[in-house]
């Protein structure tokens, strides 16, 4: 009987973790292949969760396994905190994030990612941000990550939605000190309804906003058509204080 006790103890201990070294992570399935599953708009949720509880992810991998449609969802946060950026490794393997809306602040799929982040093909379509300062397609804050080959449709809306707000782009919003490369971005950064621009209105660009810390962004390109701003604005990068090409 205790025999008996004792293997039920280390199936349960073995059955409550992901694999050797991994970390659980409540409601996402780690695929034997090495990495986390990204199903749907709850395990997006989930993740954002993790990362907000404190951990960064790094040396994780997550990857999407087929299209995700948001419209569901609500009250989505970005991944990645001012506090516990996400330095993981985000695959998106081509798939598309859709009908995702935010309102009322910063709006991005991810919030702050850090040094040893690497976002991947993601692709974002049909989705509204309505937003504060720092508002991005793909990511709000990159601090020293790598943002590649990402996609953001003609579908997708950055609303300014007061004046005096900055650092709006249509893949990453604030770009410092990381590197952003083959992304493709035709989203519209336009003044919400009642927003005029003012003075401060500024640093909006169609790919990266603001590009600082010696932040590098390369072979990208700008398929939309409106970028609306009072000064630091371009088709590539709004304000520039990195490198361009």
């Amino acid at each position: 009987m205790k025999q008996k006790k004792l293997l039920f103890s280390l199936f349960a201990l073995f059955t409550s973790m992901t694999a050797w070294g991994q970390d659980v992570i409540t409601g996402l399935t780690y695929n034997a292949g090495g990495y986390y599953e990204i199903n749907d708009g709850q395990d997006l949720k989930d993740l954002a969760t993790y990362v907000t509880n404190g951990h960064t992810a790094s040396g994780m991998t997550f990857k999407m396994t087929d299209n995700i449609d948001m419209s569901d969802i609500t009250d989505y946060s970005p991944i990645g905190t001012n506090s516990y950026f996400f330095c993981g490794h985000f695959d998106g393997q081509g798939f598309a994030i859709s009908n995702l809306t935010i309102s009322g602040r910063a709006g991005s799929i991810f919030g702050c990612c850090g040094s040893g982040c690497i976002i991947e093909k993601v692709v974002l379509s049909n989705s509204t941000f309505t937003g504060n300062s720092y508002s991005g397609g793909i990511v709000s804050h990159n601090n020293g990550g790598t943002v590649c080959n990402c996609y953001v449709t003609n579908t997708v809306k950055l609303l300014i939605i007061a004046n005096y707000e900055e650092h709006f782009g249509g893949i990453v919003a604030h770009n410092d000190g990381g590197t952003v490369s083959g992304c493709i971005s035709a989203a519209d950064i336009i003044y919400g309804e009642g927003v005029s621009g003012s003075s401060s209105s500024r640093n909006m660009g169609g790919i990266v906003g603001n590009n600082g810390g010696g932040g590098i962004v390369k072979d990208c390109l700008y398929l939309g058509t409106t970028i609306q701003a009072y000064s630091a604005y371009g088709a590539i990068v709004g304000g520039n204080y990195g490198e361009s090409a």
